[in-house]
């Protein structure tokens, strides 16, 4: 029998998480790599202003929609995982629960759109953007379907089409007009399109996509959500804290794009991080379920690999930051290599202490996620305009830092914790 197949049958647990991993991997870094070779060019033809209004619009929109997940996607994941498509109330209790807070969110955007007085495109960039709230949130509801059920290779296949749709698309666009909000318009109209497509496998997976409100799943949801969702919420705000504090408080759009340009590389990084992560989830809900006490390892093992890899990067970022951004980008954007290594250290700061928060969720421990997420979002919050007024946007980055350590600090020492006490 091959090697690979001897180490397949002994090890299912673990083929089963690098299968997932590298599928889900692929699909973050496709998605991220095609972003990253758009968005980069955006930044070089158009120059750090046109960069930092989008950085700002992105980072908006991006929380609106995240900030509907309320712990969905752990609970998709988690349940399919050990149940396969039976789960077919849950599926459709959360994609109902999805599509009426994406209606609230898309509001909100407008909302804001309405306060930009001084800046009409500003105000234009975020009524365009509406679409993409709803079409990203639909279509990030059906990914964790897809890592529950071990279909991450449809996952794959999906955002790797509408990518390149908005990728090529935007090229044409940019080459030919130079103009942000047509692009801004694009980019909605690739997510709709990708959530129509999601939709149609979900449907082929599960053999439902209608959105219903069931009454046992809802308290099931309500339960995560209380948690979890708030959760996910505080950690949506400290992620999009940097660029929206940077320009609430006063900073050029020209300044956010040179900041918004550092964060966006460390995300690169950050993305096949959480992948992995991602795709342990079904193996790792099984794990715990049997009482294995392999499942026990998996937390530190994962920190240990954080600190190796982030460690690394950060000094590597002290040391070459500016050197690379130039190359990149050219020497308008060489202030943003003074913001490298804060964004690496907060990417490495923010995916640290998530093996043991994924331990404690599935024990249904959610209050150190809670905790962490709050107290870090609120370190954030009261420190970033004192260190704004005194240091900038590099004062920002170190506040962010200081929140994401909070986190960090909080659920790690919940899981030892729990183990002393044992």
């Amino acid at each position: 029998m091959p090697a690979g197949s001897d180490l397949r049958e002994r090890f299912p647990g673990i083929a089963s998480i690098v299968r997932n991993g590298l599928f889900l991997t692929g699909t973050q870094w496709v998605e991220t790599l095609l972003r990253a070779v758009y968005v980069l060019l955006i930044g070089r033809l158009l120059g750090p202003e046109e960069y930092g209004l989008w950085s700002y619009v992105m980072a908006a929109y991006a929380f609106a929609a995240t900030s509907t997940i309320l712990g969905s996607d752990f609970l998709l994941s988690s349940r399919l995982g050990k149940n396969g498509a039976q789960e077919r109330d849950l599926v459709e209790t959360t994609l109902a629960v999805r599509l009426a807070l994406l209606v609230v969110a898309s509001l909100v955007i407008v909302g804001l759109s309405l306060l930009e007085v001084r800046d009409g495109n500003v105000r234009w960039a975020f009524f365009l953007v509406v679409p993409a709230v709803l079409g990203r949130g639909t279509a990030f509801w059906g990914r964790p379907i897809f890592t529950g059920l071990e279909k991450t290779q449809r996952a794959l296949q999906i955002t790797l089409a509408f990518r390149s749709l908005e990728v090529i698309a935007g090229l044409v666009l940019l080459f030919l007009t130079r103009d942000i909000l047509l692009l801004i318009a694009l980019h909605s109209a690739s997510w709709l399109l990708e959530a129509g497509f999601t939709l149609r496998s979900v449907r082929r997976l599960t053999s439902t996509i209608t959105p219903r409100f069931h009454v046992d799943q809802l308290t099931l949801l309500w339960r995560v959500a209380r948690s979890l969702g708030l959760t996910a919420v505080a950690v949506g705000g400290m992620t999009a804290a940097p660029v929206l504090l940077a320009k609430w408080l006063g900073s050029a759009l020209a300044e956010i794009g040179q900041m918004g340009l550092a964060i966006q590389l460390a995300a690169f990084v950050l993305m096949a991080c959480q992948s992995f992560l991602g795709a342990s989830l079904p193996v790792l809900s099984r794990s715990v379920g049997r009482g294995d006490a392999k499942a026990e390892r998996y937390a530190p093992l994962v920190a240990t690999a954080i600190i190796l890899v982030f460690g690394v990067l950060v000094a590597l970022a002290s040391i070459w930051g500016e050197e690379l951004i130039v190359f990149l980008m050219g020497a308008r954007f060489a202030e943003a290599g003074g913001y490298l290594a804060y964004a690496i250290a907060i990417a490495g700061l923010s995916v640290l202490p998530n093996g043991y928060w994924q331990l404690a969720n599935m024990r249904e421990r959610y209050w150190p996620g809670l905790l962490g997420a709050l107290l870090g979002f609120l370190t954030i919050a009261i420190a970033a305009p004192a260190m704004f007024e005194g240091r900038g946007l590099t004062g920002l980055l170190t506040a962010a830092l200081a929140g994401w350590f909070v986190r960090a600090v909080i659920i790690i020492a919940a899981a030892a914790g729990r183990k002393q006490a044992q």
